[in-house]
């Protein structure tokens, strides 16, 4: 893996001719509508620009990020690609933690968890743009180590918080569009200064950080079609990729992630994921339109809405009465990024905490599986996805369920009463993501012996039979039984020899 060095960001604001951002109101609508069903790379193609008509174009602004400090506009897009995966890794678990804190089933939650599967395909996607111009070294799984994480050069400010009506409004500011309509922007703008202050600093909406991405992938100045842009003091002139900054083909193929092993497994469900192969520029800038499109575009005619629309419409619409009071940032250890957290004490829910961490750590090193063991056996991808795809439906549920009615503090045994225990969503600090094969092999092998031990901590402790005791529905036990499996399945793919 490359070196991490954090460098300094700043955001500049940008006036855009956003109208042409929608202008072809049809393609937009098609583009969202058989995303479900069609591969990217056959719905984005370059002469259906030519069906777009012209507008007189208005000008909005925007916050670009600048990355200080860089040699050239590949060294730059690394970077800033690094800071996306980032934001999408972290946008997933917000929204993942938000939803595992409302009681029972409903619109809310599934909209959360669903916007979370989308954003976990977006985090694949820029996985795939790093790789077409930085090679499987630089594909990056984290989620602190290069965005910028304390004051206004923050793009999203991490915190883990129970679902609430002023949540909801720091996920509409971060998700808003461009160009919102007249008629709604008074609220939105009202909207994002609850947000604002919500965060405590002013929210950028990820819409910048895929413009500038969108930018430095661009042939030359030219103005494409999907972005239109000139240069300015945070789009330099002459500040794009090469040709020779991409990975050859054959590299490219040897570990990317592909539509049909993500979208093809059972596990995936009714929520497809967003991918795309990115081979060359015109792949590369189809897919980051792409990303762009479904998370912070709004087309107010569409029967599929966007992640701003759907935030806003459950805005408007908020019920506290299904909130369950889970803490603010739970910690099992010190995290700079917080300004306020919350210590898990309780030494069982301690237990429960680190089996959390170490599935979730699996988690992410599965992902980074899927893309190194490729290049041996295209089977293990899919095994491996199969892995993914299971424990997000019904592990990660589950666990964080049980940690919610666990206690937060010291002292004796207490079930489903405040101040209650939470997921920690921490990632472990010995976790790396090597690209040498024995090497990976021993972690994952060393991830899931911890997890099994766990269990076994978690059953000998004199505070599990008190658990299940009270545990009407036997969802410790069966989660046990779950965690279990996860270990025997990994096991027997990390095991079985490659074809």
């Amino acid at each position: 893996m490359t070196e991490k060095k954090k460098k300094k960001i700043s955001w500049k604001k940008q006036s855009l001719e956003i109208s042409e951002l929608h202008k072809n109101e049809f393609l937009k609508g098609r583009l969202e509508k058989t995303i479900l069903t069609e591969r990217v790379d056959e719905i984005l193609q370059p002469s259906s620009l030519d069906l777009v008509p012209s507008f007189d174009l208005p000008q909005t602004e925007l916050l670009i990020p600048v990355v200080e400090d860089v040699a050239n506009p590949k060294e730059e897009a690394i970077y800033l690609l690094k800071v996306a995966a980032e934001v999408e890794h972290a946008l997933m678990i917000q929204y993942l933690y938000a939803a595992y804190s409302i009681k029972g089933s409903g619109d809310l939650k599934s909209t959360l968890v669903n916007i979370a599967i989308q954003e976990m395909g977006h985090f694949l996607a820029v996985q795939n743009l790093l790789l077409s111009i930085g090679g499987i070294e630089n594909i990056h799984l984290g989620k602190d180590e290069y965005r910028p994480i304390s004051g206004n050069n923050n793009p999203l400010p991490f915190t883990l918080e129970p679902v609430s009506k002023e949540l909801l409004a720091k996920f509409v500011a971060v998700e808003a569009p461009l160009d919102i309509p007249e008629e709604f922007k008074a609220e939105v703008d009202e909207i994002h200064r609850s947000a604002k202050d919500k965060a405590g600093v002013e929210l950028h909406p990820v819409g910048g950080l895929y413009m500038k991405l969108f930018w430095l992938f661009q042939k030359n100045d030219s103005k494409d079609n999907r972005i239109p842009m000139s240069p300015t003091d945070s789009l330099k002139a002459n500040w794009h990729i090469r040709d020779g900054d991409f990975q050859s083909v054959d590299e490219i193929q040897k570990y990317d992630a592909v539509y049909d092993s993500w979208n093809t497994s059972s596990a995936v469900g009714n929520h497809q994921i967003t991918l795309s192969k990115v081979h060359n520029r015109e792949d590369a800038l189809n897919l980051i339109y792409l990303i762009s499109s479904q998370g912070e575009g709004a087309n107010y005619d569409d029967e599929i809405d966007t992640h701003f629309e759907l935030f806003l419409k459950e805005y408007r619409n908020y019920n506290h009465e299904n909130a369950i009071n889970a803490p603010l940032n739970p910690i099992t250890r010190p995290n700079k990024e917080y300004t306020t957290s919350v210590e898990i004490k309780n030494e069982y829910s301690l237990l429960w905490s680190s089996l959390f961490n170490n599935l979730y750590s699996s988690l992410i090193l599965d992902i980074y599986s899927t893309m190194f063991y490729k290049q041996y056996d295209t089977n293990k991808t899919k095994e491996f996805i199969d892995l993914i795809l299971t424990s997000m439906r019904n592990i990660f549920p589950s666990i964080s369920l049980i940690l919610l009615k666990l206690p937060l503090s010291e002292g004796q045994f207490s079930y489903d009463i405040e101040p209650r225990c939470a997921a920690p969503f921490e990632i472990n600090t010995n976790l790396t993501f090597d690209n040498d094969k024995s090497k990976l092999d021993i972690l994952n092998t060393s991830i899931i012996s911890d997890i099994l031990s766990i269990v076994e901590s978690i059953k000998n402790h004199l505070d599990f039979k008190k658990h299940i005791e009270q545990d009407e529905y036997g969802d410790a036990e069966s989660l046990l039984a779950l965690a279990q499996t996860y270990y025997f399945n990994k096991n027997n793919i990390i095991t079985t020899k490659f074809v």
